[in-house]
């Protein structure tokens, strides 16, 4: 066992594949006064793959510098990529996912997310199961039975960029970098979501969905053979757009002190846009959300609108060299939960990082670092589900507070 509601089984399984690429980069014109430089970039790669699936991806990109400022650039990328092994072959078994209550239960009558009663007894229940407290896990865990499926299919992706690079001849030592991108990717392979599917086969009366809940002689999903399917398929896509900064300044003189650098980078998330593929089910958009349907997508586990990062380094004159950054992450609210759970909002969050080097001799180093220096606590939430971790998501936030490290290096 892994603490994941079932057995951790091997994998077995193997997959040939056979690569053709090329890359070119073409310089079309330089030094004119229009165009101090444009050149086009392209690259091609045929897979072959022993399942008897071949792939094309290719690339397209133009850079053009009107002057040595400032430098324009725009790309279009075709990816595919074949399901891999883990996706193929994992073992099938028994997991657990997380809901708040069964949608046919009691904890949920009345509330958001309880199924219609007639949808309840169509699915098969009986009048004396419907509404029953017997349903509801008292751990709020379910069974689903996870795994691969070697009938996947590749998954396909259009990702359109464009941006402007700035490095300024009167300020030397900055650059600063705006890009933005578009991302489309179709027949995504993930998994459709067991509680996901519960609300497909209740609310949308979607038939696949249905077929996936297999509940037991007492109506449950959470004891025997209670569960939900949800293997490894072909989903419907994922779209997500937004815009990339990276500003950065070096060499700032401070005297007899040294130099200090400074360097910004950020992340606007636009939308992140997820579409089961179900039918009459809905696409959501899980930018800004964590949790309820966003936890059964393929998103990362809390999805912010902004996240940046700002360092701050001062190079000494004594072989000492210290940094401070600055960690920021915008607030995320539970998707579909009740505007008065006290749980459901996830504040912004701000950390301060400490790190120093010392070049002791020509061939030593020692190195000390502090992260989350203020020691700040993740929010948590008793719905993260299994993206999360001790009701928190230490994939996004620092769930151990302070965190102290020192290292050593010796060159011989």
């Amino acid at each position: 066992m892994s603490g994941s509601g079932g057995a951790t089984i091997g994998i077995e399984g193997s997959i040939n594949v056979n690569d053709y690429f090329m890359e070119a980069s073409v310089p079309l014109v330089q030094g004119k006064p229009w165009a101090e430089q444009l050149s086009f970039d392209t690259a091609y790669r045929y897979s072959d793959y022993s399942s008897g699936t071949t792939t094309d991806t290719y690339k397209f990109g133009m850079d053009w510098a009107p002057i040595e400022d400032v430098r324009f650039r725009a790309s279009f990328q075709r990816a595919v990529r074949a399901p891999n092994i883990v996706e193929l072959f994992t073992a099938r078994g028994f997991v657990l996912f997380d809901m708040d209550g069964d949608p046919c239960g009691a904890a949920l009558a009345g509330k958001a997310g309880a199924a219609p009663d007639q949808a309840c007894l169509d699915s098969g229940l009986t009048s004396s199961q419907l509404r029953s407290a017997a349903l509801d896990s008292p751990a709020g865990q379910y069974n689903s039975n996870a795994g691969g499926n070697q009938s996947l299919k590749p998954e396909t992706s259009n990702t359109y960029s464009y941006g402007i690079v700035f490095t300024p001849r009167f300020a030397p030592g900055l650059s600063a970098s705006l890009d933005y991108f578009d991302i489309k990717v179709d027949d995504l392979i993930s998994v459709f979501g067991a509680a996901n599917s519960l609300e497909a086969c209740y609310t949308f009366q979607d038939a696949a969905a249905c077929n996936r809940i297999h509940r037991n002689a007492a109506g449950q999903l959470w004891i025997g053979t209670g569960n939900v399917d949800d293997l490894n398929i072909n989903i419907g896509s994922l779209e997500t757009s937004g815009i990339d900064l990276n500003l950065n300044y070096t060499g700032l003189d401070i005297g007899s002190m040294g130099s200090l650098s400074f360097n910004l980078t950020g992340t606007f998330l636009d939308e992140l846009v997820v579409d089961p593929g179900a039918a009459g089910f809905p696409k959501f958009d899980c930018t800004g959300l964590h949790a309820g349907r966003c936890a059964s997508s393929l998103t990362t586990a809390a999805n912010p609108e902004l996240r940046t990062r700002f360092r701050v380094g001062w190079e000494t004159p004594w072989n000492v060299d210290i940094a401070l950054t600055h960690r920021y992450i915008s607030g995320v609210s539970q998707e579909g939960a009740a505007a008065n759970r006290i749980d459901r909002h996830f504040g912004a969050q701000s950390y301060f990082d400490l790190f120093g080097s010392w070049n002791v001799t020509d061939t030593a180093n020692v190195r000390l670092g502090i992260n989350n220096v203020l020691d700040e606590d993740p929010e948590i939430n008793a719905s993260v589900g299994t993206r999360g971790n001790g009701n928190t998501y230490p994939q996004v936030y620092d769930a151990l507070g302070r965190y102290i490290f020192a290292g050593l290096t010796v060159k011989l």
